[in-house]
């Protein structure tokens, strides 16, 4: 059976591989069984354009990869879907031709030059090395405890929102998000996307009641308040404590 590998970002010189990587966004399908498997009538889609088809004749041998590129050059010979991939998050799923459910997964933001793949003793998803073509490895990543909130907005203008910004201090490595949770004196909020922080980077969370990866399910009042970073066993990394908010006016760690 086919298996989704989703390449959410271009790779970059810090990240090597066993050979040299497509340029921009990939899907790399690995066939796990002991025969070829026929693609075929099969699709691949983001839910957001039309779905790539696969066209007769593609096959996948036993214990094989096929990589599809994802970057809107569907004029161009070979495995190219109208879609592209989005570097901040969203769900990917491979149908068969009956329209059934294969494998599917949702990231959220992804650290540039690295690949989200199967790995490890559990075949779970994990950032790796983009290795197309071969088995996947997954990459070294800092510790959860050095992650600090850096900045929020909690009295954004009209029309904007509310919004909270994590920084990971580790200048070589990334640090993943899945697992840990935001939460207020009242709500609690846990992060279930595969997302990351590159290395001495910074990512921002809508904090707008939203759904998805990149969205909190919370508000922050303007009026002050509080809130922290857990772990995923609940205990604390981080804890910011606020007075009233100037409308537009953000605070964060100078």
């Amino acid at each position: 059976t086919p298996r989704g590998m989703p390449i959410c970002a271009p790779t970059s010189p810090s990240a090597t591989s066993t050979g040299p990587p497509p340029e921009g966004d990939w899907i790399e399908l690995s066939n796990t069984g002991d025969s070829p498997a026929s693609l075929e009538g099969w699709t691949l889609t983001d839910h957001r354009v039309a779905p790539f088809v696969f066209p007769a004749g593609t096959v996948i041998p036993s214990k094989a990869y096929l990589v599809v590129f994802c970057d809107g050059l569907t004029n161009l010979a070979g495995l190219h879907t109208a879609f592209k991939l989005d570097r901040d998050g969203e769900t990917i799923a491979i149908y068969d031709p009956a329209h059934r459910r294969v494998d599917a997964v949702t990231f959220g933001p992804q650290a540039p030059g690295f690949a989200l793949g199967r790995a490890g003793v559990a075949n779970d998803w994990l950032l790796t090395m983009p290795t197309p073509g071969t088995s996947n490895t997954a990459a070294q990543l800092a510790a959860i405890a050095g992650i600090r909130i850096n900045e929020w907005l909690a009295n954004p203008q009209p029309g904007d929102d509310d919004w909270i910004e994590l920084f990971n201090p580790d200048a070589t490595r990334p640090v993943a998000l899945k697992g840990l949770a935001l939460a207020t004196k009242t709500t609690f909020y846990r992060l279930e996307a595969n997302s990351f922080i590159p290395p001495g980077g910074f990512i921002r969370l809508l904090a707008d009641e939203g759904g998805g990866a990149g969205h909190l399910g919370f508000k922050l009042p303007a009026e002050g308040g509080s809130f922290k970073l857990l772990d995923a066993f609940g205990s604390e990394i981080d804890r910011v404590v606020y007075a009233r908010q100037a409308e537009g006016v953000s605070e964060g760690r100078l």
